[in-house]
């Protein structure tokens, strides 16, 4: 609770809170990497033909930096943006007080975005897992919803919830 303590209201108390699953929130968008695997091939295939070829293919510079995007994008798309979902894990947070429902994330500003519990729209679960969903809360408002990656045993939050009825 201490990580909340400056964000309370006066008289505010925490009901639950919570972080995503590490493995499954840094392997959300595994098909990226299938995707960035697909641009790297003829990165790799154009390098090797540049230097096994030894000046048999040599490209201009707006090649060389068509080469570069291609394989800048491949490697984010592989291996890059696993490491900065990892990164970001680190400061992915959710609480649900009596009053609110706050949620800190962000990689470098760490900003908490909170909706009150009075304005609650439409709530859903996506399954994951037999123990692992990720929560969508609508404000009534429109406007960005609040996203709760991937909870383990996210009933334990929704039965706090006020007017969640079990849809899934």
């Amino acid at each position: 609770m201490s990580r909340w303590r400056r964000h309370l209201l006066e008289g505010e108390a925490v009901r639950w809170e919570g972080r995503p699953a590490p493995r499954a929130f840094t392997f959300r968008n595994w098909r990226w990497s299938a995707g960035g695997l697909v641009l790297c091939l003829p990165f790799f295939a154009l390098a090797a033909a540049m230097f096994l070829g030894r000046g048999m293919l040599r490209p201009s510079a707006a090649g060389s930096v068509a080469m570069v995007i291609l394989g800048l994008l491949g490697f984010w798309g592989t291996i890059g943006h696993l490491f900065y979902a990892r990164l970001l894990w680190e400061r992915e947070f959710y609480a649900l007080t009596d009053r609110r429902l706050l949620v800190k994330s962000g990689l470098f500003c760490g900003g908490i975005s909170a909706l009150d519990l009075g304005e609650l729209g439409e709530v859903f679960l996506s399954r994951l897992g037999p123990a692992l969903g990720t929560v969508t809360v609508q404000g009534r408002a429109a406007g960005r919803p609040f996203i709760l990656f991937c909870l383990e045993y996210p009933e334990l939050f929704l039965e706090k919830l006020p007017r969640y009825k079990g849809k899934n």
